[in-house]
């Protein structure tokens, strides 16, 4: 929706009488009013253009004017920057009144429960053993039986459960024994295979009055074959994504392209494999919108989600019954310090999309903004985020049905200053930014599903084959039982990796 502020910006451009905006925040000489009287300076403020600092009126280059030369707010205290908690709706208190008194732990007080300050655990709760040639020696794994509470444990037997007998076999302390609180004993478990295929079976721990049972999983594998070969394909990591879309009036047009272009993010997010979790949020951060948090049942869309593309583009359709003063930067900002608990994941890169036919009007500077999404993943973590936006990247500019986008210079601004990507909201198509993702750390080590000789390892990606060059490309690490590539080698997102070798007899 364009604001009356807008309106009269336009009719002071084309009057003879220009009032005063120096100072006025900018990322571009086209942020100006004046009609050319005043230009962007490189401390981001208009000036009078006999001062212009070196910022050429070159148009609406979207990220020319952005070198980040000086970075202007460095140096701007951001914890909350003035905002501490506002508009995360903890009043309420949703837990108030919860009955504590006298619930579920009344009345038990440990007497003959077997877990009575047990806490026992068998780890790695799941033991693979990965292929094992017959007729080789045993594989051998350790599991260790852990007491980290506060009461010894009498632990009655540690015994193994297989299909067939024989093909796992156990070493370890002597039981019945007694084990103390904060200790633990270590228990060694071989596979041998005696047939080709797979094998399961379980470490299983008895303990307590009670007979209670623990257990751990084993799984391995058989083979007669004297070669292996493992294929990867090189995924990308955990990724948040946010979606804030403008709900003000006369947003339709512009949800329903961005609704139809979604199939773009998701060609780019299950190509290259991103574990990503996606949530929406609207520009409206009035008392009755939704002020950062995410819309929608489950909040979060995942690979997981049934129908994850078709419930994503019903759920950016918000409508327009919106706020009129668009705030997607504090809408962001909210969503990211406190309106949705444990999100977005501390482990994930974090790409946030604004959509808005006007520009930002939020209270901060945009370099503010841009300064909390730079240490939203910790110091020297800036390439884990972007932010992006979908804005007119001119003065205004009209679709088809005659529908006007304003100017969005500032949602620009952020994009330059959080190296993501902008589409003109008025173009036909916005894959430019839904297939633009934030580079993160790419994946260097492959494990392989069996012991090689090392000598007989061979790599490939994309199905050429890459030599080793003594480690300087890819090194075999038999601590790990991987293959570990050179940072710079590292296969590409969706890559195929395959790799092939003699399985070893040790």
């Amino acid at each position: 929706m364009r604001s009356a502020v807008s309106i009269l910006s336009l009719a002071l451009l084309a009057s003879a009488c220009i009032p005063s905006f120096e100072k006025v925040e900018c990322y571009n000489d086209i942020d100006c009013p004046g009609g050319g009287d005043l230009v962007c300076s490189a401390e981001n403020t208009c000036v009078s253009a006999s001062a212009d600092a070196g910022f050429p009126d070159s148009g609406v280059a979207v990220d020319a004017g952005f070198p980040d030369t000086g970075a202007p707010d460095t140096g701007v205290v951001t914890e909350d920057a003035g905002f501490p908690d506002s508009g995360v709706p903890d009043s309420g208190a949703p837990d108030t009144g919860v009955p504590d008194a006298g619930f579920p732990d009344a009345g038990f007080p440990d007497a003959g429960f077997p877990d009575a300050g047990f806490a026992l655990s068998l780890l790695p709760s799941t033991v693979d053993f990965g292929v094992a040639r017959v007729g080789c020696p045993g594989v051998a794994r350790q599991v260790t039986l852990r007491n980290d509470g506060t009461t010894a444990v009498q632990i009655s037997s540690v015994d193994l459960s297989q299909a067939t007998p024989g093909t796992f076999t156990l070493s370890g302390p002597a039981t019945p024994l007694n084990l103390a609180p904060a200790s633990q004993r270590v228990f060694d478990v071989t596979y041998a295979p005696v047939a080709a295929g797979a094998e399961a079976g379980a470490l299983e721990a008895t303990y307590g009055a009670q007979s209670d049972l623990l257990s751990a999983t084993l799984i391995a594998e058989g083979t007669v074959a004297t070669s292996q070969t493992d294929n990867f394909t090189q995924a990308g990591g955990p990724l948040d994504v946010l979606l804030v879309v403008d709900d003000s009036p006369e947003m339709m047009p512009f949800q329903s392209q961005l609704s139809s272009d979604l199939l773009f993010l998701f060609l780019t997010l299950d190509y290259e494999g991103w574990d990503y979790q996606i949530g929406v949020t609207s520009t409206d951060v009035t008392p009755t919108g939704a002020r950062g948090a995410l819309v929608g049942n489950p909040p979060l869309i995942t690979p997981q989600t049934p129908n994850a593309e078709t419930l994503l583009e019903a759920r950016v359709l918000l409508g327009e019954n919106g706020s009129g003063t668009e705030e997607g930067l504090e809408a962001s900002r909210l969503a990211v310090t406190g309106a949705n608990a444990g999100w977005p994941r501390a482990n994930a890169a974090f790409l946030v999309i604004y959509l808005s036919d006007e520009d930002d009007q939020s209270p901060m500077m945009v370099s503010q903004y841009s300064t909390i999404f730079d240490n939203l993943k910790g110091a020297g973590n800036q390439d884990l985020v972007a932010a992006s936006a979908i804005v007119s990247t001119a003065t205004f500019c009209t679709i088809p049905d005659g529908t006007l986008a304003d100017y969005g210079g500032r949602y620009i601004g952020m994009a330059a200053l959080t190296r993501g990507t902008v589409s003109h909201i008025c173009d036909s198509s916005f894959q430019d930014v839904l297939q633009a993702t934030p580079p993160i750390p790419r994946n260097q080590a492959f494990t392989l599903s069996a012991r090689p000789e090392p000598s007989s390892v061979q790599v490939y990606v994309n199905n050429v084959l890459i030599d080793g060059l003594a480690g300087a490309n890819w090194s075999y690490q038999a601590a790990s039982n991987q293959v570990v590539f050179s940072v710079a080698q590292a296969p590409a997102l969706g890559r195929p990796v395959r790799i092939t070798y003699n399985i070893a007899c040790n």
